[in-house]
């Protein structure tokens, strides 16, 4: 049983501003050289608050979806135990344990005798 992570929009943008924001840094440290350092503060500054915030941003939405994967109800079996009528310490327990897609689903019933 798996859980991957879905990419969508949301991931697919924070990775588009990312590149964005590592081409702000490579710019501005091939700009600095013309320039000065007012392009490595502009740029530069701007380019890596953007990069971090882009980062901690993907970061929190792929923590968030991998908790929401796991922290999910995924039901691996169901267990009915009913007393026989008539029959003191007898019980018939009716489980039914679900597959996945590489094996079908169990559906079994017992009778469990005993008072321990």
């Amino acid at each position: 049983m798996d859980f991957p992570v879905d990419f969508g929009i949301v991931q697919i943008g924070l990775m588009l501003i990312i590149l964005v924001a590592v081409a702000l840094l490579i710019s501005a440290l091939v700009m600095v050289r013309k320039v000065g350092l007012r392009v490595l503060i502009g740029r530069g500054a701007g380019g890596l608050a953007l990069l971090i915030v882009a980062v901690l941003l993907l970061w929190v939405v792929t923590l968030t979806q991998t908790f929401l994967g796991l922290s999910g109800e995924i039901k691996a079996a169901h267990v009915v135990v009913n007393q026989i009528k008539g029959q003191d310490h007898r019980l018939e327990v009716d489980l039914t344990l679900y597959g996945d897609d590489h094996h079908p689903d169990k559906h079994e019933k017992y009778q469990v005798e005993g008072d321990l």
